[in-house]
């Protein structure tokens, strides 16, 4: 499991290796869109440490 940190606003959940962005892309990585979160990032300008291919 990750820890996941929303880069703009106040929210983590979970423990262990973080995954940082915006709380939208996060949303996208949790859904299963792991592409779609860091296009989305990338758009914001928000950091993104996510991963960038499905488990």
């Amino acid at each position: 499991m990750s820890r996941l940190v929303a880069t703009d606003i106040d929210w983590t959940r979970g423990a262990g290796p973080e995954i940082r962005g915006p709380v939208r892309a996060l949303l996208l990585l949790l859904t299963g869109r792991p592409e779609a979160a860091r296009e989305w990032a990338e758009r914001t300008g928000e950091p993104w440490t996510g991963v960038a291919t499905p488990r």
